[in-house]
Order: structure tokens, then sequence, then C-alpha cells
């Protein structure tokens, strides 16, 4: 487990940070597709080429135009949430570091009074993980990053945990980009199970000290809401009580709604889980109905064998010019006092 330090930026400013008797707070998740910058500048755990494919003179040919264009095409779904306002807490995957972020709230968002929330993980592609917050709408109380133990695999992404307040009302989110299927699905089902026992591991200490704790999970889970991480790992059974509830699963079909399309089929493995303290009428919870998958046609591919899937920003090393091959997902959470 390690402590972060957010950046000395966000500390140089007087926040007020109000909240009315009822507020509605917009959340968004997003795998961004490999957001890189164009600058080649390792990391330090980098060991399978991290950022050599994302600059001028590397094969996927990684200019500034390209770079800023893909923060447009992300900033475009981004803004779209909240009646065009934005989110006011968003989590992301696949960000080469804060940097990136600063250039999309920066240049590109609506709103820009945002605070970043980010660690540099283990992760050999040099992908992380990353929160946004309004700093009118929350103050954070401290960041944790926890190191997932994988023996005789690669290192991955850290749980990013961040707590937050609204005024006094306390809040927490987790994100998280688990290990993916390279090599198949069975063969990397470890290492998924893994992840998800270590943010199980977390989530039961926090709910056998508060109970009603409100705590949200976001994340490329690389599962969908049927397989053994989720249901063995997080102990989440469809239909059954459980101190965690995978809002996400409700709305999969893998015929026609997801958040990533393979082989024909949509798989939902951007999902969102919350706390039980999220579905009661104290604190934060989930505005009923809220929950949707941004996919508008807009985001999607308009012709060829792919045609409806996300728009792409790489297929392979061709550059399509597209937003994500994930789809984002996003809710809203009321405020009661």
């Amino acid at each position: 487990m390690k402590r972060l330090l957010l950046p000395a930026l966000l500390f140089l400013t007087s926040i007020s940070v109000t909240a009315q008797p009822s507020d509605t707070v917009a959340v968004l998740f997003y795998n961004v597709e490999n957001l890189f910058d164009t600058i080649d500048q390792p990391n330090p755990y980098q060991s399978e080429g991290g950022d050599d494919e994302y600059h001028p003179g590397a094969k996927k040919e990684w200019t500034t135009d390209r770079y800023e264009a893909k923060l447009k095409n992300l900033a475009q779904v981004i803004n779209s949430v909240n009646n065009g306002k934005g989110p006011d807490l968003a989590g992301f995957c696949e960000v080469e570091n804060q940097y990136v972020l600063w250039d999309l709230i920066n240049r590109h968002l609506v709103n820009k009074n945002f605070g970043v929330v980010y660690k540099e993980s283990p992760d050999a592609r040099s992908i992380d993980v990353a929160v946004i917050y309004r700093l009118d709408r929350f103050s954070v109380l401290q960041s944790t990053a926890y190191t997932i133990s994988l023996e005789g695999f690669k290192p991955t992404r850290d749980i990013l945990r961040v707590d937050l307040t609204a005024g006094t009302t306390p809040l927490t989110v987790f994100v998280n980009h688990w290990p993916s299927k390279s090599g198949g699905a069975e063969k990397s089902d470890p290492y998924r199970m893994a992840a998800a026992k270590r943010l199980k591991e977390v989530t039961a200490q926090i709910q056998n000290e508060q109970p009603l704790a409100d705590f949200l999970i976001l994340g490329d889970l690389n599962c969908n809401p049927d397989e053994s991480p989720i249901r063995e790992g997080l102990g989440i059974i469809k239909g059954a009580t459980s101190p965690l509830v995978n809002l996400t699963e409700a709305i999969w079909n893998p015929e026609t709604t997801g958040t990533l399309q393979y082989r024909g089929k949509w798989d939902l493995i951007d999902q969102v889980i919350v706390s039980d303290g999220l579905l009661n009428l104290s604190g934060f919870s989930v505005q009923t109905g809220s929950l949707r998958i941004l996919n508008d046609q807009a985001y999607r591919e308009q012709e060829g064998k792919f045609a409806g899937s996300p728009f792409r920003t790489y297929a392979g090393d061709k550059y399509l010019g597209g937003f994500s091959d994930h789809f984002a997902v996003t809710l809203n959470l009321i405020l009661k006092r």
C-alpha cells in the first residue's frame, strides 16, 4: 500500500467546497485507449516498450496534431454528460501521466476547475489510472495505491483509492484496470482474480468498520459481470444479497449492449460497482435510472465489418482518428443531508 501525494498546484488555491441539501453529482468512467503525449520519456517501470510507439518518429507516427485530435475527441464525450456541463467526478484508465490529463482539462474540457489524482504504477506499458474531481464540489482527504501481487506474471496497474468529501459528507472512489486476457482468458484468469481479491479485501475492511460507507468502484475489469473474478473474487452473485452491487450487470446484453465489441459480441468490462451504502437515502445515493453507456452513433465505427463498435484511435498501427476502443459509462449520485 502506498500513500500518494497530490500535485502541489492543488494546494496553492483557497477552495471553498459547498453542498446544497440535495445535489446531483455526475460521475464518469472512461478507458481512453492509450492516451500518450508525444514525448519519448520512459518511466522507471517500463519494460515492454511503454511509450516507444507514441512519438513522431515511431511506427504509429504519433504527432502533436494527432494528440490534439485525440484530446478533442475525448473531450467531446466527457463534456456531453451532465447536460453539457461535464462530470463532477471521473475515473480514467490508460493514461500515460498526469500531464495528459492537465492538457485535456485546460485545453478542451468545458469546466476547467478540476484537481487531478494520479500515481505512476508499475505497469510495463506505462498506462495508468487516475481521478479528476471538481474543486468546487469535492475536497480530497487522502489517496492510496494498492499493489496487486501477481507471482510469475508481469506487474499490473495499482488500484487507486481516493477518499473525498463534499462538504462534510464522505465518498470513496476506487479506480481499477485489471490484467487483460492476453494469452487467453483461462490462462490469465488468476491474475484478474488476484485483483478482485485485493479489492474485496480493502472494501470488506471498510464495510466492517463502517457498514453503510459510501464507496464507488469504477474500472476496466477486463471481464464481464458473470465471470469468476466478479462472482467469486468480489462475491457479487446476480440476484443474491451482497455488500457490493454491480449496477452495470442489469444493462449488459452480449447481443446488443456493452462497452467493447469482440468477435461480434458485446462485452461489458467497464463496470460500475457500488457499496450497499450507496443504495440507501443517507449521504450519497445512486440516482435510479441514471446509469448509461455513452454509445452515441458519433462514437461508433460508421462502416465496414466493425460498424457499430467503438470508434478507435488506431487499428493496430493504422491511424483511424477516433475516440477510444471502449465506450464510457456514466451515472449520477444524489447527495442528501
